[in-house]
């Protein structure tokens, strides 16, 4: 009995590197693009510009509210029906697990730049940067300290979700 257990495992072992591959390949690809994505919607979220808020808010809101694997198979069976774009179900993942990563990471850079006292965004105007050089210099790589803990906690819940799109393979 333990014999034909082992058999298996060992006749299913390229399968399963196979598939431990293409998890990890999503997840590294969708980890990439939330942190730019996310570093993003950080910044522009703390320029207070009230429509730009609002739009990434509700960004922020249908991500948050609606679970990934509702996201998955929105795109993945969605698209063809009602738009005729079919989106291979490698690059539907990536794409469903960046943009839902990005929220995440988005709201832990808001929250990280927010954090930050004042003073030190007046001290970086008041010595002539512009606004890419402030957030260069000086308030990204003080938030970037600040980021770490919750964003690695992010990451590990991509690198979780990314055993979902199974069944799109």
């Amino acid at each position: 009995m333990a014999s034909s257990g082992l058999e298996l495992l060992w006749v299913s072992l390229p399968q399963l590197a196979k598939g431990a591959g293409q998890t990890l390949s999503i997840s590294f690809l969708s980890i990439a693009i939330s942190t730019v994505g996310g570093v993003l919607y950080g910044v522009l979220r703390t320029l207070n510009v009230m429509w730009l808020n609002a739009i990434l808010r509700v960004y922020l809101e249908l991500f948050r509210a609606i679970p990934v694997l509702v996201w998955l198979y929105l795109l993945f069976f969605g698209l063809p029906i009602f738009f005729g774009l079919s989106i291979p179900s490698f690059w539907c993942a990536v794409l469903v697990l960046s943009l839902w990563g990005a929220s995440e990471v988005g709201e832990v850079a808001r929250g990280a730049l927010h954090s930050l006292p004042r003073g030190q965004r007046e001290a970086g105007l008041s010595i002539g940067l512009n606004a890419a050089q402030l957030y260069g210099y000086v308030l990204l790589p003080q938030a970037l300290k600040r980021m770490t803990p919750p964003t690695i906690n992010v990451y590990t819940r991509i690198i979780k979700t990314s055993s979902l799109p199974v069944p799109f393979r």
